[in-house]
Order: structure tokens, then sequence, then C-alpha cells
């Protein structure tokens, strides 16, 4: 189980992450381009400007998640069925 993690600044481009135990854990400014978060949790993570772009969501709990200007383009959101759309920024749009 990691959680309370620093994962700053970090590269993690396609990795599977699924299932992680990661609440409290720090991405601010990761890049998660293509990584696979399904059933991840992220219950109060800082995800500060992290990219993840084409991530996989599904199933991860994002409660109380800081995604500040986080990029979510193209990114399968938690209900597994929406994609966000370029420039959903903080957000999935």
């Amino acid at each position: 189980h990691a959680f309370n993690i620093d994962f700053i600044t970090s590269n993690l481009q396609g990795a599977i992450l699924d299932g992680i135990q990661a609440s409290r854990s720090d991405f601010t400014r990761s890049d998660l381009t293509g990584a696979s978060l399904r059933g991840a949790d992220l219950r109060e993570a800082r995800m500060y400007r992290t990219i993840l772009v084409d991530a996989d969501l599904t199933d991860a709990e994002l409660r109380r998640t800081d995604l500040s200007q986080a990029d979510l383009s193209g990114a399968t959101w938690i209900d597994g069925v929406r994609i966000c759309r370029p420039g959903s920024i903080g957000r999935c749009n």
C-alpha cells in the first residue's frame, strides 16, 4: 500500500498503477500521459499541474483530489465511459 508518497515531477508515462493506494500522495507537475489508474485510490491526492493526457481513471476514487490546472485531455473519466475533451484543464469536460 502506497499512501502519502511524494511523486512530485515524476515521469510516469504509460505506467500501470491500477488499484494503487495513493491517498494523500503528491503528484504535482508529474507526467502520467497514457497511464492506467483504474480503481486507484487517489483521495485527497495533490495533482496540481499533473499531466493526465490519455490516462485511464476508470473507477478511480478522486474524492477531495486537487486537480487544479491538471491536463485531463483525452483521459477516460472515472465512469469508464466519458472521454475528457481536449483542453480539459482541472476538470473533465
